[in-house]
């Protein structure tokens, strides 16, 4: 509802400082969190963006492990941390939750035998 949109954009949250986004590249902590796994495709213009160290070639698409992770009002995507002790991640981007606008994708071919399932994310 209109109302928790407007709750969710005016809630301060001590996990994430004063209201401020988490910053690129700094980390942020996987465990006790909600965190989803997924992946995207990364174009070369954007590659500048992650270490490489959790991609994946294939197909000539270049796809990247990454997690989405709440933290207070804001959406994160991080990259996992190699060489840790796997309950961190790297932030690359975030937004605020109540920009978010999220939506099953149905194009998804009826016949596809694959467990994961698509999820359209989508700054609104």
């Amino acid at each position: 509802s209109k109302f928790s949109i407007a709750m969710l954009d005016e809630a301060e949250s001590s996990e994430s400082g004063k209201g401020e986004a988490p910053v690129h590249g700094s980390v942020v902590g996987l465990i006790g969190k909600a965190a989803f796994p997924c992946v995207c495709e990364v174009s070369s213009s954007f590659s500048n963006l992650f270490s490489g160290r959790s991609s994946v070639l294939s197909e000539g698409i270049q796809w990247q492990s990454l997690y989405l992770v709440v933290v207070g009002k804001w959406a994160v995507l991080a990259e996992p941390e190699r060489g840790g002790t796997g309950g961190e991640g790297r932030v690359i981007t975030s937004c605020r939750l109540s920009c978010l606008a999220l939506r099953k994708d149905t194009s998804s071919q009826a016949n596809n035998n694959s467990p994961a399932r698509r999820l359209l994310v989508a700054h609104a």
